[in-house]
C-alpha cells in the first residue's frame, strides 16, 4: 500500500523518472519501482548519518534533522543538521581548525587537482580586476 506521501513525492520526480528509464533501457536496465532514486537518497544519508554516528569524525552526535529536496533538474540533494554532545561543542573560534581546514594542492603530489585550481583562482582573480575597473 502507497501511502499519500510517497504518492506525491514520486510525482514530483515523474518527468525526470521518464528520461531515466529510457537511459535505463538503452542500457539494458529496467528500475523496477517510481520511486528507486528517492530510496536510494535515503539509504545514502542514512549510511552518512550511521558513519557520523559510529566513527564520530565531529564527536559524539546528540541528535540529527534531514530533508532530501529535489532540484529543478529532479537530482535529490540532503540538508543535514547534526547536534553534538556538550563535550565536542567548538568553543573557540581557534577550534574550527580541528574540523575545517583548506590547504593549495601541491604541484608535485597532485599535478592535475593543482592545475583545476590554478584555472579557477585564475577566474576569480579575474572576475575580481573586471568588478574593480
Amino acid at each position: 500500500m502507497v501511502t499519500l506521501g510517497k504518492v506525491m513525492k514520486c510525482r514530483v520526480i515523474t518527468g525526470w523518472y521518464k528520461v531515466i528509464v529510457k537511459l535505463f533501457y538503452l542500457l539494458e536496465i529496467v528500475l523496477d519501482v517510481g520511486c528507486e532514486i528517492e530510496n536510494f537518497s535515503i539509504i545514502k544519508v542514512k549510511s552518512l548519518i550511521n558513519f557520523l554516528k559510529t566513527n564520530k569524525p565531529f564527536g559524539e552526535v546528540a541528535a540529527d534533522l534531514y530533508t532530501i529536496e529535489f532540484q529543478k533538474r529532479g537530482l535529490p540533494h540532503c540538508h543535514l543538521l547534526l547536534w553534538v554532545a556538550e563535550t565536542h561543542r567548538i568553543k573557540h573560534a581557534t577550534d574550527i581548525d580541528n574540523y575545517i581546514s583548506a590547504e593549495i594542492p601541491d604541484p608535485l603530489r597532485d599535478p592535475d587537482l593543482y592545475k583545476l585550481w590554478n584555472e579557477q583562482w585564475q577566474k576569480m582573480a579575474d572576475e575580481l580586476k573586471k568588478n574593480m575597473t
